[in-house]
């Protein structure tokens, strides 16, 4: 089991048998194995990942029965695209503009604020330990959680990550 991670700047991240949670995908290009940001195999499940920047695809489930992607935001890749049994595909967002916060991967559209489902929150915080359920019983599709505290961005300062983050992760 992988919670709450940060996975980037690689071949891209295949994995078979366990679950991903709360964790984040950034930058990673193919290898030549994996073509896309995640490649999921039986039985496996990512859940409130955020898959960002990838200069080819966005997740990957192999056609087999148990393998799954929920509350995944798949943004700014080269194809944002869930490719899977569309059995396997709950309350995802691929290529909806998730609007982040400047210099962040936090979203803000309503598109993707609260839009997830709780069934697939089963990790009680966000990437960055906020709490994944807000207080209206609601959650957010991808690895963070839109908190109170946190500001939208002001007309125009939003970007569209098709760069490769290099200040960290926030």
């Amino acid at each position: 089991r992988a919670t709450n991670c940060f996975f980037g700047y690689n071949g891209g991240y295949g994995v078979s048998g366990g679950y991903i949670d709360n964790c984040l995908f950034v930058g990673n290009v193919p290898d030549g194995k994996n073509t896309n940001g995640i490649g999921i195999y039986d039985p496996y499940a990512a859940r409130n990942c955020t898959v960002v920047g990838h200069p080819s695809g966005g997740i990957a489930l192999s056609g087999l029965t148990y393998s799954q992607a929920a509350n995944c935001l798949v943004w700014s890749n080269g194809n944002n695209a869930i490719t899977t049994p569309a059995t396997n595909s709950f309350s995802n967002a691929a290529g909806i503009d998730p609007m982040f916060l400047e210099g962040t991967y936090v979203p803000t559209s309503t598109d993707v604020v609260d839009r997830g489902a709780t069934t697939y929150a089963l990790v009680p915080v966000d990437y960055r330990g906020s709490n994944r359920v807000s207080a209206s019983g609601l959650v957010d599709i991808g690895a963070f959680e839109l908190q109170v505290g946190d500001y939208p961005p002001a007309s125009g300062a939003r970007k569209k990550f098709w760069w490769l983050f290099s200040g960290g992760v926030r």
